[in-house]
């Protein structure tokens, strides 16, 4: 099956005689109140360019003529419409199986508050007297005419605008998209219908704002649409005359797709840029794809990433500026979620880089059974997959069995004292706070418990500590020092905004986002989101990673993504 879809506007039906006009008129006047407003049709003239119309207004042809269709059908013309059908009748079999007509009603912007027709209405140019619902009575017969049509399913649907005119592109095209959606729940109730049956659209009637909308609309809702149009030519008598044109949209459609592709470039999705070209066939003539994948990489924080490598300093660091330039551009786009998510994970990920690169090659000497040994802190506090912990492998189930190894302490000794000194002796040395946390001293804790208590070198609040004493001059902004600050002590867990926004997906809003970025401060100085990122965390923590000498590269993702934008052609 397919679908045809027709625009209705002002002319489509026209009066080709005047000899019954004055005696409907008089019927109805008295009847119908809308046509009593406006009263200057009660006598028509046949138009003088043509001789061969007499121009009426579609909604009073559609009332005057409403109770003498069948009787009188011979008194109308269709010139847009008999040129459509000619298209049809010489195609049979691409003939619709139903046929949509967008009527036009526009009352409501015409009425006042008791819901009478306005004084507006009395012009003669109203746009109120050119709306066609009132002439659904004459399309149906049309059809029914029509031999080609006499058995296909006929449906109707009208265009009511409830602020502005179908003069205006903004409300036309809400209305249009509101209706589509109607004209789509229409369709499913057909079993026949299929999402990809060809869709004739004809939108050469109406307002140019009507016309617009319906072909982007129906190109955003069908698969397959094909404009049937009216193509105007001059005969050999110098005479104007009409044939039917199909205008094959797969460019038009293609065009549309590639526009919105780049949107959503420029809006920072470029994964579903990428799908978007891909689905359509993208003919690719600048390396876009290319450059497409490699930007979803960098939004996945993926192109930094080498196998063996992912916990190297100088990556990792990579990674964290990639990270708050991402974070800026979710904030933009007011993607909160992923903002802030990104952004927890960014701190914690500098945090470790930070301290891993403090520490790296420091000489540890130890006395292991009587014995000095001397090991390069990597050999002993590394960071890996579980964090910046002691030396683990995953076999290991979170035992001591592979620093034991490098230790040279038989993995037989359950000695848990030696390992419990010997790990306390290390992080002293390698100048992480012990003595800030009470159970290395707590003679009363048992050495099990003591030993699980190092995994503190891999919290939030053990690596700001740790960075704090490695690094003279470390400068924290609010945020950082509030994710960091140990929870049990400083504030209650109903005051973690991530914890009770993020982890509990209780949502967000602006202010709640800027209280987060300002640590959970009592008054807010910023109004907006993207001020307060930029201010008070984005340019401390590059400042912070500048200090610490690592090397970096602040890429302009906004210019990359425009200039991608820019070559899909």
């Amino acid at each position: 099956m397919s679908i045809w879809i027709i625009t209705t506007g002002n002319s489509d039906v026209q009066l080709n005689k005047d000899s019954y006009w004055e005696d409907f008129h008089e019927t109805v006047r008295y009847d119908d109140k809308d046509i009593r407003k406006c009263d200057k049709f009660a006598a028509i003239q046949e138009d003088k360019a043509t001789d061969e119309v007499y121009p009426v207004p579609a909604r009073i042809l559609g009332i005057v003529y409403r109770n003498h269709v069948q009787e009188n059908y011979d008194d109308l013309a269709f010139p847009l419409l008999d040129t459509f059908t000619q298209y049809f009748l010489d195609k049979p079999n691409e003939k619709p199986s139903i046929i949509i007509v967008l009527l036009t009603d526009q009352r409501n912007i015409f009425v006042d508050e008791d819901g009478d027709l306005n004084e507006k209405v009395e012009n003669e140019f109203s746009p109120f007297w050119q709306d066609t619902c009132t002439l659904k009575l004459i399309f149906q017969e049309y059809f029914k005419q029509k031999e080609i049509f006499s058995s296909i399913k006929l449906e109707f649907c009208t265009l009511r605008p409830s602020k502005k005119g179908l003069d205006n592109w903004n409300e036309t095209l809400e209305v249009v998209q509101k209706e589509f959606k109607n004209i789509q729940e229409k369709l499913r109730e057909y079993p026949e219908y299929k999402p990809d049956e060809t869709v004739y659209v004809s939108h050469q009637a109406g307002t140019p704002a009507i016309s617009s909308a319906v072909q982007f609309v129906s190109l955003s809702n069908f698969k397959k649409v094909k404009f049937l149009s009216s193509n105007i030519f001059f005969n050999n008598d110098n005479k104007p005359a009409s044939e039917p044109q199909i205008v094959e949209i797969s460019n038009y459609w293609m065009g549309i797709q590639i526009e919105k592709a780049k949107q959503l470039v420029r809006k920072g999705l470029p994964g579903a840029a990428l799908s978007m070209l891909e689905e359509i066939g993208y003919v690719d003539t600048k390396n876009v794809i290319p450059r497409f994948k490699n930007m979803v990489s960098v939004f996945n924080i993926r192109e930094s990433l080498t196998k063996g490598h992912e916990f190297d300093v100088i990556p990792a660091i990579q990674r964290v500026v990639d990270a708050l330039i991402l974070v800026e551009i979710f904030f933009q786009e007011k993607n909160y979620l992923q903002g802030i998510a990104l952004l927890a994970a960014a701190h914690e990920t500098f945090l470790k880089a930070a301290i891993a690169s403090k520490i790296y090659n420091k000489k540890i000497i130890l006395n292991i059974d009587g014995k000095q040994k001397t090991f390069l802190s990597q050999q002993l506090v590394k960071w890996q997959q579980p964090g910046l912990v002691f030396v683990r492998n995953v076999s290991d189930n979170y035992s001591d069995k592979t620093l034991k190894s490098v230790l040279g302490i038989p993995d037989w000794d359950r000695d848990i004292k030696k390992i419990v000194d010997t790990k306390y002796d290390v992080l002293h040395k390698m100048s992480f706070p012990v003595n800030n946390y009470p159970i290395f001293q707590d003679t009363k804790a048992s050495d099990k418990n003591k030993n699980k208590a190092f995994d503190v070198t891999n919290s939030n609040a053990g690596l700001f500590n740790w960075l704090d004493k490695l690094r003279v001059g470390f400068k924290p902004w609010s945020l950082l020092t509030w994710i960091c600050i140990e929870k049990d002590k400083y504030k209650e867990y109903d005051d973690d905004l991530r914890n009770g926004l993020m982890h509990n997906l209780l949502g967000f809003n602006e202010q709640d986002v800027i209280k987060y970025l300002l640590g959970n401060p009592k008054t807010l100085i910023y109004t907006d989101v993207l001020t307060t990122y930029r201010k008070e965390v984005k340019e401390k923590f590059l400042n912070e990673i500048k200090n610490l000498g690592i090397p970096y590269n602040e890429r302009n993702l906004y210019d990359e993504l425009e200039a991608i934008a820019n070559d899909i052609i």
